[in-house]
C-alpha cells in the first residue's frame, strides 16, 4: 500500500515471512594479510562459494564485505549515433558472446567430470575487441570503438569487520 510513497530511486521492495530456519547456520570471516577485501571477495565469490554450494545440506550462501568487481562499459552516444547502432543490440551481443554453459557430464571408472563450454571474456581487452557490427565497406566495428571499458568496483552495500579489520563474511544457510 505504501509503494507509491517510497522514493523512486530505491530497488523494488521484497516482503517475505521470517523463518528462523533461514538464518545462517555458519558465518565465516575471511581475512588476509596479502589480499585486499576486494580480492578476498573475488576469491570467495569465484572459488569458495561454488564449492560450498555443492555441499550436501547447503541451501544458500550470501557474501558480505569487500566491494564487488564489475566491468563498466560506458557508451559514447555520438559514436553510437554515427554508426546508427541501438544500444540494446550491443548489450545483446555482449551477452551472447559471454556465455559459460554447462554442456554435459562424462564418467569414468572412478570419477565424473562436468563439461563446460567457455565463452566468457578473459580480460577487458577481449571485451573491447568484440565485433559488434560491420560497416557497409566491410570494416568491423568493435566494442572499444563505441565505448570506454573499465575495471570497476561497485559501491559497498555491506561492511564486515572483525577486530576492527575489514573482512569478507560468508553466511551459509
Amino acid at each position: 500500500k505504501i509503494k507509491g510513497d517510497l522514493p523512486k530511486s530505491i530497488e523494488k521492495p521484497v516482503i517475505s515471512r521470517y523463518d528462523e530456519n533461514q538464518a545462517p547456520v555458519v558465518i565465516l570471516a575471511m581475512s588476509s594479510k596479502h589480499y585486499t577485501p576486494e580480492e578476498m571477495r573475488e576469491i570467495v565469490d569465484n572459488r569458495l562459494k561454488p564449492l560450498l554450494k555443492r555441499a550436501e545440506g547447503v541451501a544458500n550462501i550470501e557474501v558480505g564485505g569487500g566491494r564487488e568487481r564489475k566491468i563498466l562499459v560506458e557508451f559514447d552516444q555520438n559514436r553510437l549515433s554515427a554508426y546508427a547502432m541501438p544500444i540494446r543490440q550491443i548489450i545483446s551481443k555482449i551477452g551472447q558472446d559471454n556465455l559459460n554453459i554447462l554442456t554435459g557430464k562424462t564418467d569414468d571408472a572412478r570419477d565424473s567430470y562436468l563439461v563446460r563450454t567457455g565463452g566468457a571474456f578473459r580480460s577487458i581487452q577481449d571485451l573491447g575487441e568484440l565485433p559488434i557490427a560491420v560497416t557497409k565497406e566491410g570494416s568491423r566495428i568493435r566494442l572499444k570503438d563505441v565505448a570506454e571499458i573499465r575495471d570497476y568496483y561497485m559501491d559497498s552495500t555491506s561492511y564486515s569487520r572483525m577486530n576492527r579489520e575489514p573482512v569478507v563474511s560468508v553466511y551459509i544457510q
